[in-house]
């Protein structure tokens, strides 16, 4: 591994700590390390305790997050995402970071040029698929999941050309895991003994984007274990309101409130009848009237709601 230091810097508390940048090689978390030469010449050991990988441009990236001026992943996710899946989530499932270090990549994720996993082709046509596998083996993930017991991992990417994500919005790892909005990670390399699930996001997109990506995640999940239950609640099947696009009197999906005047559209002001807020599997809970005010008339605001 070669590393050239820019800096180094005496921290209180942890001691020397020299900063640069890995230009051939691999660190992984949880790596015995020699620094050669040291003083004496036989090299200074040390070990890396923890590290996020974000993959970014040398350039920089655009962010649309709103309010944000640099993108930053970890902030974004701690501080941002993670409450609002908190929010949506909080009768059942509360999300905290794991690991709030963060080491910028300035290369591209790996790729791999077949096909192995099904991806969907992408839009903007360049050839390649995001190499999970490699991913997983330098990122040290399967160990650091055992370890921290870790049970979702994000996975940042950037814009839609080589640091785009390409493949699948998410993945599940394990034995027991099931596939969701994308397919099972099975093998060794993928450590089949840890189900864990695995969100590929972009963050030069929005909130609304990731959630929508999760949302999906929980709409599978719910399709697998109560799939009689959550169509009734997802309207599943019911026709197309009149003159709308939204579909039933209940809690509509991932996309589309019932009240939706087209795909995505989370901004009707029009009322509708819905029991999503009483409602039951035998379907006779109360209805209301309510519109987007409900959850404020955006899209991240309908996907917590």
């Amino acid at each position: 591994m070669r590393m050239p230091v820019q800096d180094v810097y005496e921290i209180t508390g942890i001691g020397t700590v020299p900063v640069g940048k890995i230009e051939t090689g691999i660190m992984k978390v949880g790596q015995k390390v020699i620094v050669l030469p040291g003083r004496t010449g036989t090299g200074v050991s040390g070990e890396v305790k923890t590290m996020v990988i974000q993959y970014i441009p040398p350039g920089g990236v655009r962010s649309l997050f709103p309010n944000a001026e640099t993108p930053d992943p970890t902030s974004f996710t701690k501080n941002t995402l993670l409450p609002a899946m908190n929010s949506g989530t909080k009768q059942a499932i509360n999300f905290t970071l794991a690991d709030e270090d963060i080491h910028t990549i300035n290369s591209p994720p790996p790729w791999i040029t077949d096909n192995t996993l099904g991806a969907p082709p992408k839009a903007d046509n360049q050839a390649g698929y995001q190499d999970m596998a490699t991913i997983f083996s330098t990122q040290n993930i399967c160990n650091i999941a055992k370890q921290k017991d870790i049970r979702m991992v994000v996975i940042w990417n950037s814009g839609d050309g080589e640091y785009g994500p390409k493949g699948f919005e998410d993945y599940i790892t394990g034995s027991r895991g099931i596939p969701t909005n994308g397919p099972s990670l099975r093998g060794s390399e993928y450590c089949d003994d840890k189900t864990i699930y695995i969100a590929n996001l972009n963050y030069t997109r929005g909130l609304a984007e990731a959630l929508e990506s999760f949302g999906h995640h929980l709409e599978g999940v719910f399709r697998y274990f109560r799939s009689t239950e959550y169509a009734t609640w997802a309207d599943d099947g019911s026709p197309r309101n009149v003159g709308l696009w939204g579909r039933g009197d209940s809690c509509g999906n991932d996309h589309n409130p019932p009240n939706a005047r087209n795909e995505y559209d989370r901004s009707n002001t029009a009322a509708f009848q819905s029991d999503c807020r009483n409602w039951k599997a035998d379907g006779t809970g109360a209805k209301e009237s309510l519109n987007c005010n409900a959850w404020g008339c955006n899209g991240a605001g309908w996907l917590v709601w």
